[in-house]
């Protein structure tokens, strides 16, 4: 273990937060988001719908197809009913849905958020479901063990991936544990596999941090959440707290990695945490549409 390492739940991890800030250039922010509702026809819907355009070669095959993105919902009763989920998702017509984590705050929440997410699902059986643990949901390990979150996800129809992957029309998903209350483990994978490959990890710390990943990496896309954005933000500045010791740098939006050429979107997710409301944030689910050509 070397001077810019250190143990956190018995993973060594990367402490050199300047070396991994010069790794990642960004992209696009908030003020530079692609909004999409207008074109789909959800102007008067309470969620933001937000577009990434992500270049991929030819020989992946998936030219054209989406991915449908939402995170941190921390389920409330007064979430947005799953209607309004289920106009966007329909109009979307996406071939994968991903959850990115923190589907509840207190365990006393869960029955009513997996009652939520099974409406949801219900409505889209045929299009393939993935979803990964948050910070919260690990905090409630305590009082409901993996073999729960196991059980419920799989009533909802949802492969639930803890340092696991699943292979789905020539992506191959790989979902991460969260740093924070989990452990999570990446192993390098390979850029010229026949798969494109998807991390999915609801931290973007529980990426960058964690040793042997880096730009070695192999993985074409990472998805998080985790930030929601800042969920209070100030105009020309943007989020003041991220929960996150990167702070800004990783506070929402499009970055690519220098080395590895790796691209992640952090979304900032539609619920709310520490104070019930959001300011100059609104609520959003992304849309992730691949292309060949990166000017389509």
């Amino acid at each position: 273990m070397t001077a810019n390492e250190k143990y956190i739940n018995r993973r060594i991890v990367k402490t050199d937060w300047i070396s991994t800030i010069r790794d990642w250039r960004k992209i696009s922010g908030h003020r530079k988001r692609r909004i999409i509702n207008n074109s789909l026809g959800c102007e008067d819907s309470p969620l933001q719908v937000v577009e990434y355009k992500i270049y991929v070669p030819s020989k992946y095959g998936i030219n054209g197809k989406s991915l449908f993105l939402f995170s941190d919902i921390h389920y409330t009763e007064q979430c947005e009913a799953p209607d309004v989920y289920l106009d966007v998702i329909g109009k979307v017509k996406p071939d994968w849905i991903l959850f990115g984590g923190d589907l509840i705050t207190y365990a006393s929440q869960i029955k009513g958020a997996f009652e939520w997410l099974e409406r949801v699902s219900a409505n889209f059986a045929s299009i393939p479901k993935i979803a990964i643990p948050g910070n919260w949901d690990r905090r409630r390990g305590r009082w409901f063990p993996q073999r729960i979150w196991n059980e419920k996800y799989k009533e909802c129809g949802f492969h639930y991936l803890v340092n696991q992957e699943i292979i789905i029309d020539g992506v191959r998903f790989y979902g991460v544990d969260d740093l924070r209350g989990g452990y999570p483990e990446i192993e390098p994978r390979d850029f010229d596999s026949k798969y494109f490959n998807c991390l999915v990890s609801h931290s973007v710390e529980s990426v960058v941090d964690v040793v042997g990943n880096g730009e070695s990496f192999g993985d074409n896309i990472v998805l998080c959440g985790h930030s929601h954005g800042g969920q209070i933000r100030i105009p020309f500045f943007g989020a003041l707290l991220t929960s996150t010791k990167y702070w800004k740098f990783f506070e929402y939006g499009h970055y690519k990695n220098r080395k590895a050429h790796s691209e992640l979107v952090v979304t900032s997710g539609v619920g709310t945490s520490r104070f019930p409301f959001r300011i100059l944030c609104p609520p959003e689910v992304v849309v992730i549409k691949f292309v060949n050509n990166p000017e389509k």
